[in-house]
C-alpha cells in the first residue's frame, strides 16, 4: 500500500470539515473513488504520525490504482486549501 501525507493541518477539526465538503456523505473513512465507484484512496485524520505529535490527513491508496498517485495529490491539495498544512513530498 502507498501513502500520502498532509501533514501539520490546522486541526482536526478542519481536515474533518473540509474532507466532509469535499467527499459528502462520508466520514471515516473518507473515500476518494473513480468514475465507476473504485476506491482510489482511503482518507483519515490523526493527531500523531510516527510517534510524534502532527495533526494530518492521510491518504491509503488501494494497489489497483498504485499509479494514480497524482488524482490524490491533487485532491490533498484541495484539503490543503481548506485545512491548511503541508504535503509531505516522501510518500510511502
Amino acid at each position: 500500500m502507498r501513502s500520502h501525507f498532509l501533514e501539520h493541518v490546522l486541526s482536526v477539526e478542519a481536515a474533518e470539515c473540509a474532507l466532509g465538503q469535499l467527499l459528502v456523505g462520508q466520514e471515516r473513512p473518507w473515500l476518494l473513488r473513480t468514475s465507476n465507484g473504485d476506491v482510489i484512496a482511503y482518507f483519515h485524520v490523526d493527531m500523531e504520525l510516527d510517534g510524534v505529535e502532527n495533526r494530518h490527513v492521510c491518504a491509503d491508496m488501494s494497489g489497483r490504482h498504485h499509479g494514480e498517485d497524482e488524482a490524490v495529490i491533487d485532491f490533498l491539495k484541495k484539503i490543503q486549501d481548506k485545512a491548511g498544512g503541508v504535503l509531505d513530498a516522501n510518500s510511502n
